[in-house]
């Protein structure tokens, strides 16, 4: 018999829906949360989406992963507040946090390249 799973928390507006209405409708709001315009934020959700980096799985979209990992560095959020906002529990917080950063070390690979390496600078 297995036990059904139950949100961890059960707000009325759910995480995903306020993401979504910062990020469409917020005017300066994301700017405030993320420290990123909307489009610059949807710049880089697609972008690590498109190359296969961060992915939606059944709980967490890649916007939410990117939030999480935003909220955390920009604002300096513990894990436990983090959790609370985003509606998940601290684990899944720390595990969406990791695989985030992860992802972006690895588009940071891509878009960040040395102009000449023959060049020695003076």
């Amino acid at each position: 018999m297995s036990i059904p799973k139950t949100p961890y928390h059960d707000d009325i507006l759910a995480w995903s829906k306020f993401l979504k209405n910062v990020i469409y409708n917020g005017g300066t709001r994301c700017l405030d949360m993320f420290k990123l315009t909307p489009p610059v934020l949807l710049r880089l959700v697609a972008s690590l989406r498109q190359r296969g980096l961060v992915k939606d799985n059944r709980y967490v979209s890649t916007d939410e992963h990117v939030g999480i990992l935003l909220q955390v560095i920009e604002h300096n959020k513990s894990n436990q507040n983090t959790a609370n906002c985003f509606q998940h529990s601290s684990e899944t917080i720390s595990w969406h946090f990791n695989t985030t950063l992860k992802a972006i070390c690895e588009f940071g690979k891509e878009i960040v390249q040395p102009n000449d390496l023959t060049v020695v600078s003076p």
